[in-house]
């Protein structure tokens, strides 16, 4: 059947203001945050005005970053909406993800206004006539059931990765401490970052540029994406900020960083690089919020991390880390190749060609 965006979704107006005071260099917390302040690395804050299923579409510029589509996001729970972004609630959440790929298969042409001023903007009457083939209520139900088994085989990757990487953090601190059976009893030298390991840039990569491929396209968000083309050998240490906190990630495979990242390869170090990883990660561990300002400052403070050097317990631990590595590689691979599957089906569904 066909229906219409309006009869699915319901605008909310939510209170836009941040609380009073609040410092935007400095925010974190549990909500994840949709507004203006995201173009100056704000991701999280401690305060929230919507709750529940809701549809959050980007407004304006951030919109037409896009190339023509709607750039869209499914928020379960609590978030702050703020200047900048459209929040619609939905009454049935079996629908999200479909409407989301509604939204991604729609040209924005007569819906986003001004397309090439400042004051470009989403005519909200329009977006709410957008028309689309609807599979209907059962079938929505069973998506939704089929959804939520990928739903369930992604979180546990994420559960599995998470877990691992703590794993590993305490395997460090032991390596660092000489206190587990993979070490001897005296402390491993250690080199300087800025001694030892030369990083390199990431580099943005547009919409309009990437042609999928088999390198993950890494971000602060993860992997996003694949491309034809890598700018990191694999394996490789992907680095950068997340708000005002630093954000450190590990490919296997070759891949391209973007945004403001940079990366470490073995071509940049003469070090263990999983080891390297791990160094970097309990460096990280002990950064607070606002401790570093942006991706020069980060730059700055990595120059005097100290990172252990080869020797017999180091290649030891080295061995293990890239057994555990390897495979929290596996478990995201089967995560994303679950989540492309349901992507497909759903741009399959939403332009009625299935």
């Amino acid at each position: 059947m066909r229906k219409r965006l309006s009869e699915m979704v319901v605008f909310v107006d939510p209170d836009r203001e941040l609380p009073s005071g609040y410092r935007i260099e400095q925010g974190s917390g549990p909500y994840p945050y949709y507004g203006k302040a995201s173009d100056r690395g704000l991701t999280t804050v401690d305060d929230w005005n919507i709750d529940g299923v809701h549809l959050v579409i980007a407004d304006g510029v951030r919109s037409r970053s896009q190339k023509n589509t709607f750039l869209t996001h499914v928020v379960r729970g609590r978030a702050f909406v703020d200047s900048g972004y459209l929040a619609y609630g939905i009454e049935a959440a079996s629908d999200a993800a479909f409407l989301q790929r509604v939204l991604a298969n729609t040209d924005t042409t007569g819906i986003l206004l001004d397309y090439f001023s400042p004051n470009c903007h989403i005519d909200r009457d329009a977006l709410m006539g957008i028309e689309f083939y609807y599979p209907g209520e059962q079938e929505a139900a069973h998506l939704a059931c089929a959804f939520s088994s990928c739903n369930a085989i992604a979180q546990g990757a994420a559960d599995f990765e998470r877990n691992a990487l703590l794993f590993l953090d305490d395997a460090y601190t032991a390596l660092i401490n000489r206190s587990s059976s993979l070490c001897s009893n005296v402390s491993p030298r250690t080199v300087a970052f800025r001694e030892a390991v030369l990083p390199s840039s990431g580099r943005d990569l547009p919409l309009c540029d990437r042609v999928t491929g088999c390198f993950p396209i890494v971000s602060p968000f993860g992997v996003m994406g694949m491309h034809n083309r890598a700018l990191a050998s694999g394996p490789a240490i992907v680095l950068g900020l997340k708000g005002s906190l630093p954000w450190i990630l590990w490919s296997e495979k070759p891949c391209w960083p973007v945004g403001k990242s940079m990366y470490v390869d073995d071509s940049s170090t003469d070090l263990p690089l999983a080891t390297v990883f791990c160094a970097l990660r309990a460096w990280a561990n002990e950064i607070r919020a606002g401790d570093i300002s942006d991706l020069d400052h980060l730059k700055q403070t990595l120059c005097a991390v100290s990172l252990p050097t080869a020797d017999g317990a180091v290649e030891r631990f080295e061995q293990a880390v890239r057994a555990v590595l390897h495979m929290v590689e596996l478990y995201r691979e089967k995560a994303q190749a679950v989540t492309g599957v349901r992507k497909n089906y759903l741009d399959l569904k939403a332009t009625g060609l299935m």
